[in-house]
C-alpha cells in the first residue's frame, strides 16, 4: 500500500488477490477507482423503509465510483486475476486548509526569488530605503 497527497485528497494504493475480501474503512465522499481487475463492493448498510440495506456495485477496470456515507466497504476480488485500485479520501477540512496555505507560501516563495531577482533582492531594497528615508529628513 503506497499513499500519496495533494490538497484536496489522500490517495492510497490497495491489491488484493483473487477471492479475496477486505473491509476498508472510508469518509464520505470516498473515490474508488479501479486501476486491474474486477470488484464487488458492498457499502456500509443504510435504513430504507424500516429494513437494512446494503448497495452493491460491481467495478470493472478502469470505473470508478463515490462513496456516499461514512463507514465500512467491503471490497469481494471477481474473477481470477488480482485486483488494484486507488482509493482518493478527501482530507478533513484543517488538513486541506494547511496543505493549500502551504502550497500558497511555496508558490509565493518561488515567485518573489524569480520575479524579484532573487533573495539579495530584499535587501538591497532595504538599503535603499534606508538612504532614501535620510535623504528624506534632511530635506524636511
Amino acid at each position: 500500500m503506497t499513499s500519496t497527497e495533494s490538497p484536496l485528497f489522500t490517495t492510497r494504493a490497495l491489491t488484493a488477490e483473487a477471492g479475496q475480501t477486505l473491509l476498508v474503512p472510508v469518509a464520505a465522499g470516498t473515490f474508488i477507482q479501479l486501476t486491474q481487475g474486477s470488484v464487488q463492493l458492498t457499502q456500509s448498510p443504510r435504513w430504507l423503509a424500516e429494513t437494512m440495506f446494503w448497495a452493491d456495485v460491481r467495478l470493472g477496470e478502469g470505473e470508478a465510483h463515490q462513496v456516499a456515507q461514512s463507514g465500512w466497504l467491503s471490497l469481494r476480488v471477481l474473477g481470477d486475476g488480482a485486483a488494484q485500485w486507488l482509493q482518493h479520501e478527501p482530507a478533513p477540512i484543517r488538513v486541506r486548509a494547511a496543505r493549500q496555505l502551504r502550497a500558497l507560501v511555496q508558490a509565493l516563495r518561488r515567485a518573489g526569488r524569480y520575479a524579484l531577482g532573487g533573495a539579495n533582492f530584499a535587501s538591497k531594497a532595504a538599503r535603499r530605503s534606508r538612504l532614501s528615508a535620510g535623504q528624506i529628513s534632511e530635506a524636511l
